[in-house]
C-alpha cells in the first residue's frame, strides 16, 4: 500500500499541516481562535470554568490552564 501523504499550510500562520487533521487551521491557530472565543464569552457573561467547559466542548482543565497562565479573568477576579 502506497499511501500519498498530503500536507497543505495554515493560512493564518503559514505551518505545515499533516493531511489528516481536518480543521482549516493548524492546530495551534485552531486552539488560538477558540481561546478567542472563550476570552470573549468570559468577559460577557457571569460563568464557571465548568459552565464555559461545557459551553464550548473543552475540558475544565483547559479552561483552568487559560486562567492560571493568566490569559483571561473572570468578571469581578483580576
Amino acid at each position: 500500500m502506497n499511501h500519498k501523504v498530503t500536507r497543505r499550510l495554515c493560512p493564518q500562520c503559514g505551518r505545515v499541516i499533516d493531511g489528516d487533521y481536518e480543521g482549516v487551521l493548524c492546530p495551534n491557530c485552531d486552539d488560538m481562535e477558540l481561546y478567542k472565543k472563550v476570552k470573549a464569552f468570559v468577559a460577557a457573561n457571569d460563568v464557571t470554568e465548568r459552565e464555559v467547559a461545557e459551553y464550548f466542548g473543552i475540558t475544565v482543565q483547559k479552561v483552568k490552564d487559560w486562567v492560571s497562565r493568566g490569559y483571561m479573568t473572570y468578571k469581578g477576579r483580576e
